[in-house]
This record gives C-alpha cells, sequence and structure tokens, in this order.
C-alpha cells in the first residue's frame, strides 16, 4: 500500500480539481484520506484503485452493417 497525495489522486482517477475531490468525499462517494498530521493527509492507493475499478464502464453499441443494394 502507498500513500498518495492529492495532485496524485487528482492525476490517477483524472478529477478535474480538488473542490471536485473533496466534494465527492463530503458525499462519501470516494474514499476519505488519512490525516497524517495538522497539514498532512494522504489517500490508500488500495482504496483509491478500487474506487477506479467501481466504476461503471462505457459500452458502445456494434453499428448494424448497412446493406447496400445499388
Amino acid at each position: 500500500m502507498n500513500l498518495l497525495t492529492s495532485k496524485q489522486v487528482l492525476e490517477i482517477t483524472g478529477i478535474g480539481c480538488r473542490s471536485t475531490l473533496w466534494r465527492a468525499v463530503k458525499a462519501s462517494t470516494f474514499p476519505s484520506p488519512l490525516i497524517l498530521g495538522p497539514r498532512s493527509i494522504r489517500w490508500r492507493s488500495d482504496e483509491v484503485d478500487t474506487w477506479i475499478n467501481e466504476r461503471p464502464r462505457r459500452t458502445y453499441k456494434a453499428s448494424a452493417q448497412m446493406s447496400m443494394e445499388a
């Protein structure tokens, strides 16, 4: 297990900004960080990885092959 900074979490997850990250934490839709000291927080990499793996995947339907009759 590694500990990640907020900057690393943003890079790994693709979340756009820290305010969005904190909104997700407060809404309990993203893992809460560990408090290491008065000005030091980190996220557990395994919890972030689990969150990423639980995200729904976008699927694309195969397009129907159009028959060309001329």
